[in-house]
């Protein structure tokens, strides 16, 4: 699998909301795992998974002065390109606190087990940057009676026109492709102009930890929309909702995949 370049994860930076609720989320954690007489002395270990070029580091160092509480991080990533500015991070910032691995989580073998694993593998569908087959893969470093975050995700569909989006994504035609192999992507978009034809339905739910992480995630799912106006259906828009902990939530838009070659499938960016 190709590594994601430094201007996704550029973007991926630019959501404060994301990370404030990452950080909201470990601050309850912290102090629902660490009773207060043993905050001095109690030291809970965090494993960061995909830390990216560490914003959800910055997030749990945040939460854990937030709490009052001591953490030890282990801030893991594959990709080298990121490895670096993590790295730099822990070499100007971070200090002795945050050990950075380079390694694959699932196949990781973790010097200690973990209190609270942390990750932000929900993609724009909840389940295409492979969150579900890469916690389950990693969920050998959690100890019994750790947490995850996010600890469950759901992602929606629901049927869409949009002319407007239709004629864009009939105007990426390419020379070297098949003439209608455009309809046949997925699409992050902002969506406007567009009229939801029913309400959304669930799609797939994912549960952090498993008490088997070892089953088989193939997932297949028939929906039926009851569609009360006579129109064209242009494609259908996907987001996901994803519990954080406890009562702190997260909703952001993603892409399906298209079913025809005259029905492109869209995507609702950052739905809140």
């Amino acid at each position: 699998m190709d590594n994601l370049e430094s201007q996704t994860y550029e973007v991926f930076e630019k959501d404060p909301i994301k990370y404030s609720q990452y950080q909201q989320a470990i601050y309850r954690c912290l102090l629902d795992r660490v009773p207060e007489e043993e905050k001095d002395t109690n030291v809970q270990v965090v494993m960061v998974l995909g830390a990216g070029r560490g914003p959800l580091v910055n997030a749990t160092l945040r939460a854990s002065r937030q709490a009052s509480r001591r953490v030890k991080i282990y801030a893991v990533e594959k990709n080298p390109n990121a490895v670096v500015t993590l790295e730099s991070w822990q070499y100007e910032e971070w200090g002795s606190q945050v050990t950075v691995v380079s390694s694959d989580m699932r196949e990781w073998s973790a010097p200690e087990q973990a209190d609270l694993l942390v990750s932000e593998l929900l993609g724009s569908f909840a389940d295409n940057e492979l969150s579900p087959e890469c916690l389950d893969g990693a969920q050998h470093c959690l100890r019994a009676g750790g947490v995850s975050i996010p600890s469950t995700y759901t992602s929606f569909l629901a049927p869409i026109s949009s002319s407007k989006l239709y004629n864009e994504v009939r105007a990426c035609r390419e020379k070297d492709r098949h003439p209608e192999a455009q309809f046949e992507m997925p699409y992050v978009v902002r969506l406007h102009n567009f009229h939801q034809l029913a309400p959304p339905q669930p799609c797939f739910t994912f549960h952090h930890p498993h008490p088997d992480p070892a089953r088989d995630k193939s997932q297949y799912r028939q929906l039926e929309f009851a569609v009360e106006v006579n129109t064209v259906l242009h494609g259908f828009a996907g987001y996901f909702e994803t519990t954080l902990y406890g009562d702190v939530t997260l909703s952001e838009g993603g892409g399906a995949l298209g079913v025809s070659h005259a029905i492109p499938f869209n995507a609702l960016l950052k739905s809140r």
